[in-house]
């Protein structure tokens, strides 16, 4: 089975977002669900509409992340105790996740209960009008 789950909402709307910034976006939040959960377990990507926003979501079911880590999670060069030290980066990921979203219009979040895994959110100010990509 494939470990990567998507699963979109029908009838969505076009965001208002750079492409290569969105792929890079959704690359570091994939990447790090997949490094911090068991190997084989999924990691599912939600698609949705929101009031005006199209709302992203990357679930994975690893160790969670602590409550006291949680504020400080997109601040440059942070990265949670779960990293440990087997897992190798500077922590700049989140902090330049973070940046991309909120240059775009958007937010982002994460909620997570410790054992059970973390999901990271991420919503985009959507457009009226797609024109498909060329």
């Amino acid at each position: 089975a494939e470990r990567i789950q998507l699963q979109t909402a029908p009838d969505l709307p076009c965001a208002l977002a750079d492409p290569d910034h969105l792929e890079r976006i959704l690359m570091n939040l994939l990447l790090n669900a997949l490094k911090y959960s068991p190997p084989g377990s999924p990691v599912t990507v939600r698609v949705q509409p929101g009031d005006g926003e199209v709302i992203i979501s990357v679930q994975d079911r690893g160790p969670g992340i602590a409550p006291e880590d949680l504020p400080y999670l997109f601040d440059r060069y942070r990265r949670g105790a779960q990293a440990g030290k087997h897992h190798e980066g500077l922590g700049l990921g989140l902090y330049i996740v973070k940046g991309l979203v909120e240059a775009h219009g958007g937010r982002i979040w994460v909620e997570s209960v410790p054992g059970t895994g973390s999901t990271f959110s991420l919503s985009l100010r959507t457009s009226h009008t797609c024109s498909p990509a060329g």
